[in-house]
């Protein structure tokens, strides 16, 4: 069968459609993928996925000129989409948000195909809230903060590579994680180096500062302070880094938090403050509701951070966050495929 997916830009929208659709082509649907020029989707679809690149733009937080235009080319794009439609005939259609989807969604609404959506945050998107009165299912990554008809929704979680629980490795003294994410990464690179060296304990840690940042960070932090410190751009296996730590300190994207959750650790999250509906506080609230973490506002002082590091630590608050997630994230994929091909 015939599907088109759409996302685009940042890893917490292509990730998890990525393990959709590799689910898909190994049962043998063929998959067209609708992402963006600037995205990180084109070095990581898999070789026999066809890419369409479509030059979409957001709206929200837009100056009015920018706004205009952008509404210009939402209406460009439909056009260009609809052209897809007309040759690949797709049967069903797969919207994980962002701006990107709103083109691809309203070219299926014109075409009748079927629409399903995935909602990776707490907080629905501005596409996927203009795209759900045409849906048949809107599947959820985390549970909504606002209450919803439930028809049209389904906790399913976000798909997230599988994953091998192993036992915990103790050491005896704090072992943390650092990341920032595919977007937050500055803050926590200039503050957590300096808290970190004034934290009143010796730690084992271990920091990924992003593309180009990581000699930078390692100079930063004393190193003779530290039992362990390592410092990379990027990890081969970050899932490995996160299970051999303590807790992790980190942004709260969805994808982070499914992440970081179904590994069975808790973070202190400290939330992009100016994240589009506050998402990412959001995120990071249904984390600590069940039981996985603590929030840290960027607004407050570095004595402040210094002084909640140093609280976990000494309370060890970091065991009682080390618990069974309530959504199997490993699983998100196989549900959304059963409930597309299968029950429909």
């Amino acid at each position: 069968m015939k599907i088109f997916v759409s996302a685009g830009g940042t890893g917490g929208h292509v990730f998890p459609a990525l393990e959709f659709i590799k689910l898909a082509m190994a049962n043998g649907h063929t998959v067209y993928w609708f992402g963006t020029k600037r995205g990180i989707e084109r070095n990581n679809l898999p070789a026999n996925c066809h890419l369409f690149e479509i030059n979409a733009v957001g709206y929200r937080g837009k100056r009015f000129l920018q706004k205009i235009f952008s509404i210009f080319r939402l209406v460009q794009t439909i056009f260009e989409v609809a052209i897809k439609f007309i040759k690949y005939k797709p049967k069903k259609v797969l919207c994980f948000g962002g701006y990107v989807s709103l083109p691809v969604g309203l070219a299926a609404v014109l075409f009748r195909v079927p629409i399903y959506l995935h909602e990776q945050n707490t907080v629905l998107g501005t596409a996927n809230k203009i795209l759900l009165k045409f849906a048949k299912k809107c599947f959820l990554g985390l549970p909504l903060t606002n209450t919803q008809k439930n028809g049209y929704f389904e906790l399913t979680g976000n798909p997230i590579r599988k994953i091998l629980l192993e036992p915990d490795q103790e050491y005896d003294m704090a072992s943390i994680y650092i990341t920032g994410g595919s977007q937050g990464a500055n803050y926590l690179n200039d503050v957590i180096p300096k808290a970190l060296n004034k934290v009143n304990h010796r730690l084992r840690v271990v920091h990924q500062a992003g593309e180009g940042s990581s000699e930078l960070v390692f100079n930063t932090y004393l190193k003779n302070k530290f039992d362990l410190l390592v410092v990379k751009d990027f990890f081969d296996d970050p899932f490995a880094e996160i299970q051999k730590a303590d807790f992790v300190i980190s942004r709260s994207g969805a994808l982070t938090v499914s992440e970081i959750t179904s590994l069975n650790k808790g973070s202190l999250y400290i939330p992009i403050a100016k994240s589009i509906d506050d998402h990412q506080l959001h995120n990071a609230k249904y984390a600590v509701g069940v039981g996985m973490g603590e929030i840290f506002s960027e607004s407050e002082s570095l004595d402040n951070l210094i002084d909640k590091l140093n609280e976990i630590i000494e309370q060890r608050s970091y065991l009682s966050w080390q618990k069974n997630s309530d959504i199997d994230h490993s699983q998100a994929a196989e549900k959304i495929y059963n409930h597309i091909f299968n029950y429909d």
